[in-house]
């Protein structure tokens, strides 16, 4: 990857549960992709792992993307909705000392027969339709050509974590306990928690005059 399409922050959207386990235990799962809904995705990465003759491929995605609602809505809903933050290229030069792991941007493609192109390998498991191209992707995968996995754990320092934000729909009043938790977790420097104030924004509502 160039140094120009190093995403400057990557974002995952993921549970509370995930946080708790990056912080306490360092680490992030790759999942096997095979029970996702997009079903074209599914058939994109079971290609690819046919072609190199793998035994397993597992994934974790995060987007490029500022925060949208979306993402929370289809990431991450409910009041255990988390967002990790992280340092783009201090997470992506540590991913690249681990063995296996490969990681790139996802490439949009319109869903025309008029479009002449013959993806390689390579590529393959970076591909998604146009339709798609507002989440920004970027992903992680780990690939064995010995082993059958349903998950494989990718170590992460702490250091690449920029911030966690909370779920917008957790209510006010727990979130400060939540706070308190997550800190007491890590011995790592204080990572900034915040809860998303996408849906109750007194700076937004400021700007009518009106009280917030």
């Amino acid at each position: 990857m160039t140094a120009e399409k190093t995403p400057l922050r990557l974002r995952k959207y993921t549970s509370l549960a995930v946080a708790i386990d990056l912080l306490r235990n360092r680490r992030l799962a790759l999942v096997d992709p095979r029970n996702w809904v997009d079903r074209n995705d599914i058939a994109y990465l079971q290609e690819y792992k046919r072609r190199k003759a793998l035994k397993s491929l597992v994934v974790t995605c995060f987007t490029t993307k500022a925060e949208q609602y979306h993402h929370w809505k289809s990431f991450a809903d409910g009041t255990d909705g988390v967002c990790i933050q992280f340092h783009g290229k201090a997470l992506i030069d540590h991913v690249a000392r681990q063995s296996g792991f490969r990681c790139g941007l996802v490439a949009y493609k319109r869903n025309n027969t008029a479009d002449d192109w013959n993806p390689k390998t390579s590529e393959i498991p970076f591909l998604k339709r146009l339709a798609y191209r507002d989440e920004g992707e970027y992903r992680i995968l780990f690939e064995d050509k010995e082993s059958v996995l349903e998950i494989k754990d990718l170590t992460i320092d702490l250091d690449c974590v920029s911030r966690i934000v909370i779920s917008p729909r957790l209510a006010k009043g727990l979130f400060q306990a939540v706070k308190d938790q997550l800190a007491s977790i890590s011995t790592a420097p204080r990572i900034p928690i915040q809860q998303s104030s996408i849906l109750d924004s007194a700076l937004w509502r400021a700007r009518l005059g009106k009280p917030v």
